[in-house]
């Protein structure tokens, strides 16, 4: 069994797993050179061919594609909570009510990545708000305690997603990385707001090699 993380950003933290991990695991960043789906928004509406994406990223990830039974963890709600989705509220449409089209469209498409390819679906919790007002220097939309109470709601619907389609949710490391007083990251964990350092490896490699053990 192989392990691959596909989404935004956040799935390069599966680089540093990839030596020191039980089973084999494969990080496939969709940012990279492509125009391929990193946010939910879009993954809910084109959905993504696991087998297509790693020939397009290219650079050496075209030799790790994904076979039956293996396990995939996918990314993706990061960038929908700290701006795309905020550009679309209403005076009649809630960022709440966003959330419940955005997490049903993705299900969706997971399901037909399940059917069609045979893989185990593993949903990670969407990170907290970013300590930074800027995010890679462009201004997040909405105020902190906005993107706390969204990425709370977010995970919940995820969640019971999860639930109700016998996916995998995965909240260790949000768990291990929220700060429950500001409702950010922890800044001990990131250097820019929103990545995970790499010096924290180990922690963050525990929880996963743990959460990994429940995978049947």
């Amino acid at each position: 069994m192989s392990v691959f993380a596909f989404g935004d950003s956040h799935s390069i933290l599966f680089v540093h797993f990839e030596n020191i991990s039980k089973c084999s695991v494969k990080e496939h960043w969709l940012g990279f050179n492509t125009n391929l789906p990193i946010t939910m928004h879009r993954f809910g509406q084109e959905g993504l061919d696991l087998l297509i994406a790693p020939i397009t990223i290219g650079n050496g990830h075209q030799h790790f594609i994904p076979k039956v039974k293996d396990v995939i963890f996918y990314f993706y709600g990061y960038n929908d909570i700290q701006q795309g989705i905020w550009k679309h509220t209403t005076s009649n449409t809630t960022i709440y009510q966003l959330i419940d089209t955005l997490v049903k469209n993705y299900a969706i498409k997971l399901v037909e990545n399940e059917t069609r390819f045979g893989i185990k679906t593993v949903i990670p919790a969407v990170y907290p708000p970013p300590w930074s007002n800027t995010w890679h220097g462009t201004e997040v939309l909405g105020s902190t305690e906005e993107k706390y109470l969204a990425t709370v709601y977010m995970n919940k619907k995820l969640k019971e997603m999860c639930l109700e389609r016998n996916f995998y949710f995965f909240d260790g490391i949000y768990k291990e990385i929220i700060d429950e007083h500001c409702k950010t990251v922890k800044k001990c964990y990131t250097p820019d707001g929103g990545h995970l350092h790499q010096d924290y490896t180990p922690v963050f490699h525990n929880i996963f090699e743990k959460f990994m053990e429940t995978i049947n």
